[in-house]
């Protein structure tokens, strides 16, 4: 599915916690995005078989967990009720700057998650593919990320924050 972009803003100051923000970003496909920004928390990796991993979240001073949501409610029926993504990582709480490529990015637990009634095309990945750029200054956050899951079809591939306001 190819996306279409409108000029709805990736969020707006009500859908974000803790945060002050500006984005550059679109969100495609008149959907709905939301961006959260999670203090205190951060990612434990879980393996559940062979071939999959899952994540928890955990208390951690240290960490702050930024979470981005897109959906589109295309259909109200029970079982097809619509379409959505989830980008979820980790960042150091402290003044930091990194940037991450590829298999860096797996140092963040950038995790991509789909959700639809599209049989065999849906599912959670550990990202290792893609560019995280992110620095928190003096109590304010940028990041950049560009990234492509591979195994599952996306819509959101590009995120940007500007001034995110800890």
């Amino acid at each position: 599915m190819e996306s279409c972009c409108s000029k709805k803003q990736i969020c707006d100051k009500s859908n974000i916690k803790g945060f002050d923000i500006e984005t550059s970003s679109i969100c495609p496909n008149n959907g709905e995005c939301k961006l959260e920004i999670i203090q205190n928390k951060g990612i434990t990796i879980k393996p559940i078989n062979e071939s999959g991993v899952a994540y928890e979240i955990v208390n951690d001073s240290s960490k702050i967990i930024i979470k981005y949501n897109y959906s589109v409610n295309q259909d109200q029926t029970p079982f097809d009720g619509g379409y959505a993504e989830e980008i979820l990582f980790e960042i150091n709480a402290n003044d930091y700057q990194e940037t991450l490529i590829d298999n860096d990015l797996k140092k963040s637990k950038l995790f991509y998650r789909r959700f639809c009634a599209c049989r065999g095309k849906t599912g959670l990945i550990l990202v290792a593919k893609g560019k995280l750029d992110v620095a928190i200054i003096k109590r304010k956050i940028n990041f950049d990320l560009n990234f492509d899951c591979g195994e599952l079809p996306q819509i959101i591939k590009y995120i940007k924050v500007i001034n995110g306001k800890l």
